[in-house]
Formats: C-alpha cells, sequence, structure tokens
C-alpha cells in the first residue's frame, strides 16, 4: 500500500485527471497529414491505445472516476 501512496496525494482527483490529460496528450493526439482507415485524410490523428498499453495510462481513468 505504500508504493501506492507516492502516485496519489491526498487531493488527486484533479491530478489524476491532470495527468491522464498529459498522457494522452503526448501519447495519443498527434498533427500532421494522416490517411485514415476510410480514405479520409486528417491533420488530426487520436488513438488512445498508446495510452492504454502504459500501466499508468490504464491505472488513471479508473482513479479519476
Amino acid at each position: 500500500m505504500a508504493a501506492l501512496a507516492k502516485f496519489r496525494p491526498v487531493d488527486s482527483g484533479q491530478h489524476d485527471k491532470d495527468e491522464l490529460r498529459e498522457i494522452v496528450r503526448e501519447r495519443s493526439f498527434r498533427f500532421g497529414r494522416y490517411t485514415l482507415s476510410s480514405g479520409i485524410e486528417s491533420d488530426i490523428y487520436f488513438n488512445m491505445k498508446p495510452t492504454m498499453m502504459v500501466a499508468r495510462g490504464a491505472q488513471l481513468p479508473l482513479l479519476s472516476s
């Protein structure tokens, strides 16, 4: 339990949401020129899989709810 305490400050609700937002921004959201599977081109690409494949990214939605 002590190991978990270092990840969860006393007022962790907003901190968890901010941390999750940062992980999503870094790992799942991209600007550029992308051709989507539909064949349509887009300047924005959003894929949650990279966020969910790291332990902290998968854990935070559970803690933030």
